[in-house]
C-alpha cells in the first residue's frame, strides 16, 4: 500500500512503493496479455471474416469489451466475454484461449471415455431398478 503524508497546503503526497519483484517466467499462472490478443483475433478472423463488430453480434456482447483487448487497453478479456465466446462456441477450447495450450487429443478421448462409462453405467443401474420394481 502506499503511504500518505500531509503536505503544507493539506494536500497528500504518496510515498512510492518499494517494487515487487515479477516471478521467475516459469511461474508465471497467467499468460502474455499479446498472446491472448492473438489468439481472440485468431477467433474474430476464423468467425466474423476479422470483423470484430460482427464477432461481437454473433457472441452478444458489448463490441467495447472486444475492441479494447484487440487494441491492447486491456490486458485480458472480462469473465463475461469468456463466457460468450464459450456459449457461442462450445466447440472452441477456452483454455487454448487463455494460455494457448489446448487439451490434447489423448486428453479428450480420456474425457469421452470417461464420459461413455459414467453413462454406460447410469443406464445399467436403471435396467436394473426396473427389473427389481
Amino acid at each position: 500500500m502506499t503511504q500518505h503524508t500531509r503536505t503544507r497546503k493539506g494536500k497528500h503526497a504518496t510515498a512510492p512503493r518499494p517494487p515487487v519483484a515479477a516471478p521467475p517466467t516459469d511461474q508465471r499462472i497467467l499468460p502474455t496479455d499479446e498472446g491472448i490478443r492473438l489468439r481472440l483475433r485468431m477467433l474474430v478472423d476464423k468467425y466474423a471474416d476479422g470483423n470484430a463488430t460482427e464477432f461481437c453480434r454473433q457472441i452478444e456482447v458489448p463490441r467495447r469489451g472486444v475492441l479494447k483487448v484487440l487494441a491492447g487497453e486491456t490486458p485480458f478479456p472480462g469473465l463475461y466475454l469468456i463466457r460468450a465466446i464459450a456459449d457461442r462456441f462450445p466447440h472452441e477450447d477456452v483454455r487454448w484461449l487463455l494460455t494457448g495450450r489446448a487439451l490434447t487429443q489423448a486428453a479428450v478421448q480420456a474425457a469421452a471415455r470417461a464420459e461413455a462409462v459414467s453413462i454406460l453405467r447410469t443406464v445399467t443401474e436403471q435396467l436394473a431398478d426396473r427389473k427389481v420394481g
